[in-house]
């Protein structure tokens, strides 16, 4: 399964690691796109390399927004469960 090909159902079945790994991977790939950008002489060149690293942005943020989501959805159920115990008790 690529990060990249997901489809809905697969990119809503990810774990917080999953997403977790795929912003370690959008990271690497915006890092050497941006050192290969310096060393590229040619406009069509560079403007290809900033094309991709718009895409590697973009899917970085669906990736960043789901993560944030899942997060938050543990904290409300942990405090959810907590308040729980806590009226059981």
């Amino acid at each position: 399964m690529s990060i990249e090909t997901l489809t809905t159902d697969e990119f809503m079945d990810l774990e917080i690691e999953d997403h977790q790994e795929a912003l370690r991977q959008y990271n690497d790939a915006i890092t050497s796109a941006s050192s290969d950008l310096a060393s590229i002489g040619s406009e069509a060149a560079k403007n290809t390399v900033l094309d991709r690293m718009a895409r590697l942005f973009t899917l970085r943020k669906v990736h960043t927004v789901r993560l944030e989501e899942m997060v938050a959805d543990d904290a409300a159920d942990a405090a959810s469960h907590g308040s729980s115990l806590q009226a059981a008790a």
